[in-house]
């Protein structure tokens, strides 16, 4: 899952949301977090339409703007998880894995 976080200097929901993505991101081997300082990339934020901060993007789509704590978090990852899991289960069958499955 990769997560962007955007954040500007001196946002103190900002440093909370960083705290609670590096305890998930220690528990979860699959999460790669980078943050974006919009101070100085503003055009990462502006292709998002990030106007305000903290915000979170996870997999290339807003999820989350404003603080959100731990428990939130894992709720909302666990959500997300259970989405791209029913998505994978709707993909078509590749004939990659047709020749797979008839070995």
């Amino acid at each position: 899952m990769k997560i962007e976080l955007f954040s500007v200097p001196g946002c103190v929901a900002c440093v909370s949301v960083r705290r609670s993505l590096e305890i998930i991101a220690q528990e979860r081997s699959d999460i790669v977090v980078e943050e974006v300082d919009l101070s100085i990339n503003p055009e990462r934020g502006s292709r998002y339409a990030i106007l305000a901060c903290p915000a979170l993007v996870i997999n290339e789509k807003v999820e989350v703007i404003g603080a959100i704590n731990v428990k939130r978090m894992r709720r909302l990852f666990s959500d997300i998880d259970a989405k791209v899991a029913l998505r994978s289960r709707d993909l078509p069958l590749s004939s990659e894995t047709l020749m797979e499955a008839e070995r």
